[in-house]
């Protein structure tokens, strides 16, 4: 036995021994691409040292890296390896193709149409280069270039369905909609169960706002497509894009059966929690994957963005200053620190930016400076420096110049319309403007109703829904946004009559449920929520339809009810949120000793849950048990939730609980300066002082009373302002 391995070894050693230089290096190429395949990362690094033995200067060496480092999510690291490959062979297709792909994930299009030029040029007669060429034109606006590319494309022989589908969508982001209208239902009749087709039906569908046809458009394609890497990749970001979170979990799922390995499962833990609005565990996420990637400049890129969302801005902006540290001191090729310059200016969250980034702004190279991006978020800076004279001059320039252009305008109104800056008159004119140009521009329409709801005047924007009905004709989510106001501005029976019409084309996205669950509370109408409840009920494939529904079972005390679905989300998925709302059903349904060992669980699951924490702390308070300890779970949930009102609320009833009247005076005053126009912190205040015999006591209380206090709450404060 022994020398049948020998005489094999040596065989193989000689046969290793014949190859020539270049066959070893196809040899070594191919077992690459297979280790990177199969996400054995490890291996492959492996793999690529061996390629450096061969040939030092390799266009291989750069290029696996950049596999590599793409496959882990590493966008930005990955496209500096792509640019070294062009150092050495700029006509190295697959290098072309993988920056186009990068800066494409990163939403990065202005780098991304380069690339694909690029691509193309190499071999102009490939329609599926030309269709990657358009998007990428469409992602930066060039309509006209991309529709040129698509008729390229169609000459060459793409599917005509992909034409026709591609051509639809391109027309509603042009905002011809009309013309779209006609091509798009005839391209919908009969799409071919290719996965190009369907990937283009989904894409399509997703920009006129169908979007539960879009993710199903998109499971239909990763079921052909046998689970492939960049199609499953592509559902999950469609998935996190349109909030269909449970689908997103799936996706997670399937990337982990494939084998992908921790950095790669981190990568998009992290994206989903930012997307669900979990910041601790996104937090989190982060330090994993920086921990995983080695500090890549992608997982710090992120991790400024995680942290500025959980309103750590000094984590955040330790993280700016290290990372343009970082770029300049470890020699990146000059176009790529450029390029990472320019990325940090535009990405980086406003609350980071002074003076000093004016004048990066200002300083950028001209193939930089001339977007729209730049140019409003230079506006923006100068308004928010002090620079008041500079700004007026500059936003003057700019409008005079743009003048014929809807999207200029708009960004021109967002500036105006930011709180910061509050001149409202003007973004009006500007929107109204845009609109007047194309009265089909989205953005307009969408940006000047969030501006009237954001000044609660919701008059004014149900108003537009009137001046422009073609919107709400055309988009679902527009109809959504338009139900909210409507229950904001007091009409929740129309509101219903909205949600329950459309609700099965947005189905995933349960932030329109959510919000007319919120304001039937807080107005008093819970009586009226049934229809809702309802439609989250019948969503047997959703847990996270079922948890929503759960929630609301208890609030209205229907604790067996509760139970019951929070055990159907649990026979979907094992989930900690499902858990904590079957703690607090059990409570309702005193089976209290159950429920507290169950909220002991999850603390072990999860210690950071909000779910678990808040309605733990809660009934931990009214019970009146171990309040020091409920006070403490209070405030890590209220730290976990971006200072969500119930969250804070329940820190206030905890700490009145506690008898730390002091404390609960604190939380409802800080809250009612960013809840000015609701009635609980005032309610809260007003009950503290209260308590400690302060004489502002009984005018918070009346305030609350006049910002709409409802239910006990407006019984008890109706009851201690007319107390002598």
């Amino acid at each position: 036995m022994k020398k049948v391995l020998v005489v094999s070894i040596l065989a193989a050693l000689m046969a290793g021994c014949s190859q020539t230089p270049q066959e070893k290096l196809e040899s070594l190429h191919a077992r690459v691409m297979t280790q990177i395949d199969e996400y054995s990362f490890e291996s492959a690094q492996a793999t690529i040292e061996e390629i450096g033995m061969v040939d030092p200067g390799s266009i291989l060496i750069p290029y696996s890296r950049g596999l590599i480092l793409e496959r882990q999510l590493c966008y930005q690291d990955a496209a500096h390896e792509y640019m070294l490959v062009a150092t050495v062979d700029a006509e190295y297709g697959p290098a072309l193709e993988g920056l186009c792909r990068s800066f494409s994930y990163l939403g990065e299009y202005n780098f991304a149409v380069k690339a694909a030029a690029d691509f193309v040029t190499l071999q102009p007669d490939d329609p599926n280069r030309r269709l990657m060429s358009a998007e990428a034109l469409i992602g930066v606006g060039q309509s006209r270039a991309a529709e040129r590319e698509i008729s390229n494309a169609a000459n060459l022989g793409a599917h005509p369905a992909v034409i026709d589908l591609t051509t639809a969508r391109l027309l509603h982001l042009r905002y011809e909609v009309d013309t779209a209208a006609a091509i798009r239902r005839q391209a919908m009749k009969d799409i071919p169960e290719t996965v190009e087709s369907l990937v283009s039906a989904a894409d399509l569908c997703e920009t006129v706002g169908l979007i539960d046809s879009s993710i199903v458009f998109s499971r239909r394609a990763l079921d052909l497509a046998s689970d492939d890497h960049d199609i499953l990749l592509s559902h999950f970001y469609r998935c996190i894009r349109l909030r269909y979170l449970h689908d997103a979990r799936l996706a997670i799922a399937q990337m982990e059966a494939k084998g992908c390995g921790e950095i790669v499962r981190a990568g998009m833990l992290l994206r989903y929690y930012r997307a669900a609005g979990k910041h601790a565990q996104a937090r989190r996420a982060s330090d994993d994957y920086r921990r995983l990637t080695e500090n890549s400049l992608m997982s710090i890129t992120i991790d400024i963005k995680a942290r500025s969302e959980s309103y750590d801005l000094v984590s955040a902006g330790s993280d700016l200053e290290a990372t343009r540290s970082h770029i300049t001191n470890r020699g990146y090729l000059p176009a790529f620190e450029k390029y990472m310059n320019y990325s940090l200016l535009i990405q980086s969250p406003v609350s980071l930016a002074g003076v000093e980034n004016v004048q990066f702004l200002q300083e950028l190279p001209s193939e930089y400076a001339n977007t729209l991006e730049v140019k409003t978020r230079l506006a923006f800076l100068m308004q928010r420096t002090g620079d008041f004279d500079g700004y007026k001059e500059f936003v003057t320039l700019l409008e005079d110049y743009h003048r014929s252009q809807p999207d200029w305008l708009t960004g021109i109104a967002d500036v105006n319309a930011d709180p910061v800056c509050r001149k409202y008159d003007q973004a009006e004119r500007l929107y109204t403007k845009s609109l007047e140009i194309n009265r089909w521009y989205r953005p307009a329409f969408d940006n000047m109703v969030a501006m009237y709801r954001g000044l609660q005047q919701h008059s004014e924007a149900l108003a537009l829904f009137e001046e422009y009905p073609q919107f709400e004709q055309t988009y679902p989510m527009i109809r959504m946004n338009k139900a909210v106001i409507l229950a904001e501005n007091k009409q929740f029976d129309q509101a219903l009559n909205i949600l329950t019409d459309n609700f099965a084309l947005v189905k995933g996205d349960l932030s329109p449920a959510l919000e007319l669950l919120d304001i039937a509370e807080w107005t008093g109408q819970l009586e009226k929520i049934g229809p809702v409840l309802e439609l989250l009920e019948a969503q047997d494939s959703d847990p996270n339809a079922l948890q929503l529904a759960a929630v609301w079972a208890c609030k209205l005390g229907n604790y067996q009810q509760a139970l019951d679905l929070s055990d159907r989300a649990l026979s979907l998925e094992e989930d900690v949120d499902s858990y904590a709302i079957r703690a607090w059903a059990l409570h309702g349904l005193e089976r209290k000793n159950e429920a507290w060992e169950l909220f002991e669980e999850n603390r072990t699951r999860d210690r950071d849950n909000l779910a678990t924490n808040h309605y733990y702390s809660r009934l931990l308070a009214g019970d009146g048990i171990d309040l020091d300890r409920a006070s403490n779970i209070a405030r890590e949930a209220l730290s976990d939730s971006y200072a969500a009102l119930e969250v804070w609320m329940n820190l206030c009833f905890v700490n009145y609980q506690a008898g730390r009247y002091d404390l609960c005076r604190g939380e409802a005053l800080k809250a009612s300066h960013t809840y000015t126009d609701r009635p609980e912190p005032f309610y809260w205040l007003g009950l503290a002082m209260e308590a400690e015999g302060k004489d502002q006591a009984k005018e918070n209380l009346q305030k609350a009373i006049m910002l709409g206090l409802t239910g006990e709450k407006l019984a008890k404060a109706q009851e201690l302002v007319e107390r002598p």
